[in-house]
């Protein structure tokens, strides 16, 4: 299975919803009465998670684990990832014309149930001794809170299309299936696959099995973090910060054992991929302080109590984050090869990234200290549009790639 050209369809889902992004900016700041404003953004967060992430985090377990490779397995996988792509096109089709309703739930459940079949292929055919390695471990973790966060999914769906959605209960489920996409699914498996990398070009960490599972038991409690808006038993809150407080202490410890091979990893690592790491270590280094501080009461008011800061944290993770370390393992595989036309659609694209995170960081300041910002819908709107244009740029100057080879693990 040509592992790089199934990547290439997750990229250009990336492209799209760097326009339906554009578009979302775009009608904030001037008028486009045809468009509803919730029933895109809905459409744009849930093509995002199925479309872009979900997508090329699947492509990428298949890679690693190297399932799916005999002739009738490899077609049910491709089948599935299809299957996905279906589900997520769906939901972005049906979910910006009517919202949350019976054909964009039954496109969301159909995604749910692409993932649940993925992950019982993943367990039948992936081989016990790549499970049982720490980085099995964590791919395996990312899969089951994937599954998990789907309870909160069904919660939405079911508040949404019933119109019972009391403020509490629908908060309770968003950050539940937020949570678990974000870092369960997500993060967990892009640390894994960044391990595995790490461990193909010989660099080792001591004691990893130990933290991976620390980190992978962090999760549960950590979800807590998300909800401090709301009363919890003094045990609970210890709890959540004593999670907050093992993932610091866990990716910190990776970053310096990391570092402490810098000149190892300069032999392995292209420049312009080394870029990109730093780039996406600094926005996960970012996220860890946002999170220890949001344990303090008086921070976490403040964070919970304005949109553009809720946001701008959303976007540093699902931007900063991940799609940037899924973009620097693709980059290290060859699956985006680097020349000028795709390096200068990278560097547009983390320019506007960047642009972005002040934009809202300016927005959500201004309402908390009230002063005047009105001028950060239009720096936000230009952001959106850089994103738009470097991610465009990225697709199609991949996609005009003409030796186009079979990926290959290095």
């Amino acid at each position: 299975m040509n592992n790089r050209r199934h990547f290439q369809y997750a990229l250009l889902n990336l492209a799209l919803l760097s326009v339906i992004g554009f578009i979302l900016r775009y009608k904030i700041v001037f008028s486009l009465p045809w468009i509803d404003q919730k029933h895109l953004l809905h459409a744009h967060s849930h093509f995002a998670f199925s479309g872009w992430i979900a997508q090329a985090v699947m492509v990428m377990i298949i890679h690693v684990s190297c399932i799916g490779s005999s002739g009738v397995k490899s077609k049910i996988v491709r089948l599935l990832l299809n299957t996905n792509l279906f589900a997520a096109y769906g939901m972005l089709i049906s979910f910006s014309i009517q919202g949350y309703g019976t054909i964009s739930t039954t496109f969301s459940t159909l995604s749910i149930l692409v993932l649940a079949a993925f992950g019982y292929i993943y367990f039948k055919d992936s081989h016990q001794t790549f499970r049982r390695s720490h980085i099995g471990e964590l791919i395996s973790s990312g899969v089951i809170y994937g599954l998990l966060s789907s309870v909160g999914a069904f919660a939405l769906g079911m508040l949404m299309m019933t119109k019972t959605a009391d403020e509490k209960l629908y908060l309770f489920a968003l950050y539940f299936f937020l949570h678990f996409q974000y870092n369960g699914f997500f993060i967990l498996t892009c640390i894994g696959l960044f391990l595995f990398i790490l461990e193909k070009t010989e660099i080792t960490l001591p004691r990893i099995k130990m933290l991976s599972r620390l980190m992978i038991l962090s999760v549960i409690p950590s979800y807590f973090l998300s909800v401090l808006w709301a009363p919890l038993p003094m045990i609970l809150y210890l709890t959540v910060v004593a999670a907050a407080l093992v993932q610091a202490l866990v990716i910190g410890y990776i970053i310096f054992t990391v570092y402490r091979q810098r000149k190892f990893i300069a032999q392995r690592f292209s420049p312009f991929n080394k870029t990109v790491i730093l780039l996406a270590t600094a926005a996960f280094i970012i996220k860890l302080i946002l999170q220890l501080g949001s344990t303090i009461p008086a921070l976490s008011t403040w964070a919970y109590g304005y949109r553009p800061i809720v946001i701008g944290y959303l976007h540093l993770v699902l931007l900063g984050v991940i799609t940037l370390f899924l973009l620097a393992i693709a980059i290290h595989w060859q699956w985006i090869r680097i020349h000028v036309i795709t390096k200068t659609g990278m560097i547009v694209f983390i320019s506007g990234l960047i642009l972005n995170e002040l934009g809202l960081l300016i927005q959500g300041l201004s309402a908390i200290a009230l002063f005047d910002a009105s001028y950060a819908g239009y720096l936000l709107l230009f952001a959106a549009f850089l994103m738009m244009i470097g991610l465009i740029t990225l697709w199609v100057g991949n996609r005009n790639e003409t030796s186009v080879v079979h990926s290959t693990i290095k």
